[in-house]
């Protein structure tokens, strides 16, 4: 009898047959299991949740890193969260970024992602700065300013609901400096809608510009996945040339990442 992992969402969920399991502990927050698939390449999941499957990361990576970089000039980011490097390597894609700055709460998901997934030169690039620390309260102490904050959250339960919370949105705020641009994964619009509205409404509410944009992930539940973003730019203007050696992302993906399907706009109203 072979082994599986299986996600669920309601009555719904996402099932992969294990070929091996390489690590499964605890860490202070969380539980952190990699394995093996035939299909989907190795797996990270937090929580009995998908965060990395080697066969379609780079899709969400992608998409939550360059659509930001197409409309503005940006050279000082800052990350909450992303422990699995796969958000610091695109980042480090573009020549013109000097400083990136990368705050995860759970050092062992870092550790992790080195071994597993061969991220550990993204963590030693000359540019980045680890901070371990709850992202929330790294904000609020803060005094720097970046041109660009990724927010690369977990699920909004347990530690990282706070993370979409208005009162964190709206410190985001006084970190800008630029085109202050910054970008929520914002989850699925079928099993965590009431998540991905009440975020993407308090951005709207705080920023001068801001907006909502969507792909297929297909190792996360639904598929269908959003992004919100705010800052003093409007991003679904690309004026940039696409960085190279990427595997989704492109000026004609952009365009159409921002037109949202009805039942999109309906939940959005």
């Amino acid at each position: 009898m072979s082994l599986s992992f299986e996600e669920k969402s309601t009555k719904m969920g996402l099932r992969i047959e294990i070929k091996r399991v390489l690590y499964d502990g605890y860490s202070p927050y969380q539980r952190i299991t990699v394995f093996e698939s035939e299909e989907a390449g190795r797996v990270l999941a937090l929580n009995g949740c998908v965060m990395v499957a080697q066969f379609d990361e780079f899709i969400y990576h992608e998409m939550l890193v360059h659509p930001a970089f197409a409309s503005s000039h940006i050279e000082d980011v800052l990350i909450i969260g992303g422990g699995d490097g796969g958000t610091l390597r695109e980042v480090l894609k573009h020549k013109g970024v000097r400083r990136v700055r990368l705050v995860e709460i759970d050092r062992e998901v870092i550790e992790v992602a080195k071994r597993y997934f061969n991220m550990d030169g993204v963590f030693k690039d000359s540019r980045v700065e680890i901070i371990i620390e709850d992202g929330v309260k790294y904000v609020s102490n803060v005094n720097d300013r970046f041109d660009l904050i990724l927010v690369d959250s977990s699920d909004p339960v347990d530690f990282a609901a706070s993370l979409y919370s208005k009162e964190f949105i709206d410190s985001l705020r006084s970190l800008r400096k630029g085109p202050g641009i910054v970008v929520f994964q914002a989850e699925s619009p079928f099993f965590n809608s009431d998540a991905m509205v009440s975020l993407y409404k308090n951005v709207n509410n705080l920023f001068p510009h801001s907006g909502i944009y969507w792909t297929v992930i297909p190792s996360y539940p639904g598929a269908l996945w959003t992004f919100v973003y705010g800052g003093d730019v409007d991003i679904r203007d690309s004026n940039k040339d696409d960085v190279e050696g990427l595997k989704f992302y492109n000026k004609d993906i952009h365009r159409a990442a921002f037109l949202l399907p009805p039942f999109l706009e309906e939940m959005l109203r």
